[in-house]
């Protein structure tokens, strides 16, 4: 092996590297700042939902199931609640993204004492699925959460307004309307027992 070859690529390889270490702390910093940013600024509803699927199992719910598609309704009792197929759209609904930071306005709102009452996030780009999201609280624990979603393909559009009240009910409002001018509305409700 010819040591002068080796010896030739040498500066240009601390030069590399040095870049690298220059950029390298710079760019963790950034990450790290828009790290911190993305789970200051939005609620994490992804955390919620799962802390409310733990705390539903460990009381073990009935419910009642009324489903509307169009006219039609229909009403189940069930013995416990399928948590996971029910709460997956809320869950879908986090907005916690870093790519999302500047896509949705915040705005939060103090009682009196100053004690947290509401907290709403409207998008600012008509494109993403969830618009806004709206959560209230009482003695600073959350007492109601509301989504709106829309969704728009080549051949439909459909709007979504989903509603939790903890230990109460949720509900799953779509309206969907495809070019050929049909209309359909499906809504899912269940009040926890």
């Amino acid at each position: 092996m010819n040591t002068s070859n080796i010896n030739r690529f040498r500066p240009v390889t601390f030069v590399l590297w040095g870049a690298a270490g220059l950029l390298l702390p710079s760019g963790c910093q950034s990450i790290e700042t828009a790290e911190q940013d993305k789970t200051s600024r939005f609620f994490d509803l992804e955390g919620y939902f799962e802390q409310e699927k733990t705390r539903l199992r460990a009381m073990g719910p009935r419910g009642v199931k009324t489903v509307l598609l169009n006219d039609e309704n229909e009403t189940i009792e069930l013995d416990s609640l399928p948590l996971e197929n029910d709460l997956a759209i809320f869950l879908n609904s986090d907005i916690n993204r870093r790519a999302w930071i500047d896509k949705y306005d915040g705005d939060t709102t103090y009682t009196t004492k100053g004690e947290l009452q509401a907290i709403r996030y409207q998008s600012n780009d008509p494109k993403l699925k969830v618009q806004t999201i709206d959560i209230d609280f009482v003695e600073e624990e959350v007492s109601a959460i509301r989504i709106e979603r829309n969704m728009e393909s080549l051949i439909a559009q459909t709007k979504q307004a989903l509603s939790y009240n903890p230990g109460k009910d949720y509900q799953v409002q779509s309206t969907q309307s495809s070019i050929l001018g049909d209309s359909t509305l499906t809504k899912v409700q269940v009040s926890i027992q």
